[in-house]
Formats: structure tokens, sequence, C-alpha cells
């Protein structure tokens, strides 16, 4: 069940850090790489015993579903308006996951030119399509600081993932052109929730 692999600490220095272990106090510090794409560390707090009696405790109690996943996250907004709202790694399923919404998804570095460059238009494009269609939220996620799920794969900024309602395992990664047209085109395409009346308009003028 487990493939088991040794690395140098001061090698990996930013890897620990990423999943809270930079400080642990522990001589060795063990990380579970899961199947489901998450980290699972071991907490320095419950497991303070030797190594051996450590590994044999936190292997049998992640094969238990007993050790929890670290969660690179920053904290979650407090009064967060819209029309673009902020997701971060503790409100990013409770948000795109609702069944009763269309989501739109941009994955954003700070540090991104064209992140930048988009801020503005997405905003506009987003308070315009509010009004009109209150069952599609728009969204924003700080990929460097934020873990993101694993079906949601960011290689490059920025990276823009549609949820249709009802259709949350898989999302969307749109290719096209970061424009307004383009952008909605996309979204009449996919949306389950959206557009709804002018879907039955086009189906009445057929």
């Amino acid at each position: 069940k487990f493939y088991f692999a040794v690395a140098d600490e001061e090698e990996f220095a930013k890897e620990l850090e990423a999943v809270g272990l930079g400080t642990s106090g522990l001589e060795q510090n063990v990380i579970i790489f899961g199947i489901d794409g998450k980290k699972y560390p071991m907490d320095s707090d419950k497991y303070d015993e030797d190594l051996e009696e450590n590994l044999v405790t936190f292997l049998k109690d992640f094969v238990k579903g007993k050790v929890q996943p670290h969660l690179k996250s920053q904290p979650i907004p407090k009064a967060d308006k819209g029309p673009v709202f902020t997701l971060v790694g503790n409100n990013f399923e409770a948000i795109v996951n609702d069944e009763s919404k269309d989501v739109l998804i941009e994955a954003y570095a700070p540090w991104c030119g064209h992140c930048k460059a988009f801020e503005q238009p997405y905003k506009q494009f987003a308070t315009k399509l509010t009004k009109q269609e209150p069952n599609l939220i728009f969204t924003k996620i700080d990929a460097t600081e934020n873990d993101l799920p694993e079906k949601y794969k960011v290689e490059g900024f920025p990276t823009i993932f549609f949820a249709p309602a009802g259709k949350k395992d898989d999302p969307i990664k749109y290719t096209g052109n970061r424009d307004s047209n383009d952008l909605l085109k996309f979204l009449k395409d996919n949306a389950v929730r959206s557009f709804q009346s002018e879907r039955e308009k086009e189906k009445d003028e057929l």
C-alpha cells in the first residue's frame, strides 16, 4: 500500500514549510503523498515518540482515515461582496461545489502581468452578468498561496476553470481568448443553471 522514500530536510526545506512541518521539532518529518493528490503530514503534537513507534501508528491512522490532509490557505475573507468573490483553500469547495450554482474560477498569481491586465475586464464582465444571471458566480484564487483540488491543475497564469451546476466532478478548463465575447460564448455553451431563458427562447424560435 505504501512506497517509501528518504529525502534531505535541508534540501527540501521549502516543501516541509509548505505542509506546516518547517518548525515541527521532530528529528524525522514524515509526509504521505496520497493518491488523491493531497499531502498528509505527521503532526508533531500528536506523534511525539521515537520514529519507529510514530511511523507505525501514523500509517495505521492514515489507513483508518484518521489523518487530516494539510491544506495551504490564506484566511477566509470576512467581508466579500463580489462581484468577483475571493476563494482560498479553506472555502474553495464550499463555494465552488454548490450544486445550485455555475461557478467560474480564475486562478492567478499576484506577480503575473497577464493576470493584472485581466483583473479589471474580469470585474466588469462579472458585474454585468451577475445582475442578469444570479446563479452564475465569478471567483478568483491566488494559486501561489492556496491549494486547489487535484482536478484543478494550474499550469500557467491566469488559468480559468468553469464548474457547472451538477457537474462539479468534471470542471472545464477554459482555453479561449480572455475577452468578454469569447468568455460569454463559453459560459452559454457550458452553463447549466444560467442563461436558461435564452435557451428557451432559442428552442421556441426553432
